[in-house]
């Protein structure tokens, strides 16, 4: 294990940041997104916003279902009261 760790961090570490994140997005195929940061701070992020849906929706797996995100709850609620519970 020391070994494989040792080989990844000679592959991964960069003293001068390389690849840059710039690199990573045009080896992908992601267009840079070239916007003025000193704008007002909700037109900066629904520019964003735009720009990242242009092709489509990204899906980040939360659940839309609000019946679902209420058992959900439910249960984490649950988990913590019985986590307290043992804990004391």
């Amino acid at each position: 294990m020391a070994r494989r760790l040792k080989a990844y961090r000679v592959l991964n570490d960069s003293q001068v940041a390389e690849p840059s994140v710039q690199q990573f997005f045009k080896g992908h195929g992601v267009q840079l997104y070239i916007k003025d940061a000193a704008i007002a701070e909700g037109v900066l992020f629904d520019a964003l916003k735009i720009y990242i849906e242009r092709v489509e929706k990204p899906n980040n797996f939360q659940h839309q279902d609000e019946g679902l995100e209420a058992k959900r709850r439910i249960m984490v609620q649950a988990d913590l009261m019985r986590q307290a519970e043992f804990a004391r």
